[in-house]
């Protein structure tokens, strides 16, 4: 039988398509929602009200999990303090994906709600992340 080429074979962490409780990373999650605004905690609690649970996790990336509605936020974005707004921007970034029913795409319904929850000030970010897509929203530099 073949073995199959996986993401660690290429130098990459192998993350699932699914969340397992073991990827939790339970001493930074008190720190999650420290120094963000007011406006996206709102829309953390509405993600949560509507059955969603959020988590820090010890990975590269952050996700979206629509079947067990979780939505992962890496360590590393809550220990940025070189980069403010950075954080806040990541964890509207994935409320935006819960949002948008995490259709796992940066289209023009997932980009409304990223500017709908997003601090206008922190915007800038998704240039980095998805410049086109977020050209195409009317997302600026500054």
């Amino acid at each position: 039988m073949a073995k199959r080429i996986s993401m660690a074979c290429l130098g990459f962490d192998d993350e699932p398509d699914y969340f397992k409780p073991s990827m939790v990373s339970q001493e930074h999650l008190s720190e999650l929602f420290v120094d963000v605004p007011t406006s996206v905690r709102d829309w953390a609690k509405q993600c949560i009200r509507n059955g969603w649970r959020i988590y820090t996790v010890s990975q590269r990336r952050g996700r979206c999990y629509p079947r067990q509605k979780v939505i992962t936020i890496p360590v590393w974005v809550i220990t940025l303090t070189d980069k403010p707004g950075k954080k806040i921007w990541y964890i509207s970034h994935e409320l935006a994906h819960a949002m948008d029913e995490c259709r796992h795409n940066h289209g023009p319904e997932f980009m409304e709600w990223l500017k709908t929850i997003c601090p206008e000030e922190h915007l800038h970010w998704e240039l980095g992340y998805k410049p086109r897509n977020a050209r195409a929203a009317g997302i600026d530099p500054f």
